[in-house]
């Protein structure tokens, strides 16, 4: 069951940019107002977020157009004509709507649309404060479904560190305590990109002792036969065993 979650879960990250880059902020607000837990602190970081955000989208970025529907009404119209004349029709009175599940799944994918939102309108303040705080979320629970959407917050975390004009040391001790804990869950979308930013953060400060160290005593999963469709693939002139992960 769990794996067939997970590959849904995979499969909207790979189609997420066409789609987030179209989402105008009301409309996000509004997911986070339904699917969101009201107590929840993270909804109400998220809503005050996307109330600096422009509410307008850009044309090209616009959403197609939902086809017409008059093809559908015509027929509607010709299957009620075609009943006999003294059939009577039944209308039962429409059900309500299921009440929404506040899983951590749907928490975790909201909230990182909100926060690209922020890095497409160059609030690298608000990005830092919303990806600070999922990330002690995303730490309390231990869910399998969660590796990939936990993966890309650790990624745009570093992400907006380096927009911000920091460097990836300030980040290094939580990367390592990440790293180890992806280790003891073997989650190998976690390993790959924490190992990547790892790397990243000692090659760009000419820790070439250090980042060869790390790559001895650490191990790139096997399993992960490319690195996860958020981050760039490795150039063909490096070894497995030494990812770059160029920003």
């Amino acid at each position: 069951m769990q794996s067939s979650q997970l590959r849904l879960i995979n499969r909207v990250l790979r189609n997420n940019t066409p789609f987030r880059r179209a989402l105008p902020p009301s409309t996000l607000a509004e997911a986070l107002q339904h699917y969101l837990a009201p107590d929840l602190p993270l909804r109400a970081l998220g809503l005050e977020a996307l109330s600096q955000m422009p509410c307008e989208v850009p044309a090209a970025a616009a959403p197609p157009s939902l086809p017409s529907t008059a093809s559908s009404t015509m027929d509607v119209d010709k299957a009620e004509e075609e009943k006999p004349a003294g059939s009577k029709t039944v209308s039962f009175p429409p059900s309500p709507p299921p009440p929404p599940l506040f899983l951590p799944e749907t928490t975790t994918y909201l909230l990182l649309l909100v926060l690209t939102s922020c890095l497409r309108a160059s609030r690298h303040d608000l990005a830092l404060s919303l990806a600070s705080a999922l990330l002690p979320f995303l730490r309390s629970h231990n869910r399998r479904t969660l590796e990939p959407l936990a993966a890309k917050a650790v990624f745009y975390l570093a992400l907006i560190q380096e927009r911000s004009g920091k460097h990836l040391a300030a980040l290094r001790p939580l990367l390592v305590a990440l790293h180890r804990t992806a280790c003891l869950r073997h989650d190998d979308v976690g390993q790959a990109t924490i190992l990547n930013l790892l790397l990243r953060g000692l090659l760009a400060d000419n820790l070439i002792e250090q980042a060869g160290n790390l790559v001895a005593r650490t191990h790139f999963p096997e399993v992960r036969t490319s690195l996860p469709s958020f981050l760039p693939s490795l150039p063909p002139s490096l070894p497995p065993s030494l990812p770059v992960l160029p920003i």
